[in-house]
């Protein structure tokens, strides 16, 4: 199935990475022992699957071109939006280990 269109399919596989880098950075950051999943991830990776599933049968029988289109826009958008949505958890991550590293500095002195 030739999947055309002007829609840069390579643009889910940069930012899947991106986000996942993102998502993987707090736990390279010192002082931060757990970093759950988040609702918006999990619906990411399900959207991601999907998508995936779709493609894959897409190439053994007739799928609407427009499902496989619309599921590619929604990975996207998904990707983004929880990209944002780790960004925002990391800082706030990262604020509460500095405070309670400042807490313990103080707590000593």
């Amino acid at each position: 199935m030739p999947l055309g269109g002007e829609f840069p399919y390579t643009c889910i596989t940069y930012s899947t990475v991106s986000e996942s880098m993102i998502r993987i950075a707090p736990t390279t950051i010192k002082g931060i022992q757990r970093f759950p999943p988040s609702v918006l991830g999990k619906a990411t990776t399900f959207m991601h699957v999907t998508t995936v599933c779709l493609v894959l049968l897409a190439n053994i029988v007739e799928v609407p071109t427009v499902a496989v289109t619309v599921c590619f826009y929604v990975s996207f958008g998904l990707v983004i939006v929880s990209g944002f949505n780790y960004i925002y958890r990391v800082s706030r991550f990262v604020d509460e280990a500095r405070q309670e590293r400042e807490q313990e500095l103080d707590e000593r002195e």
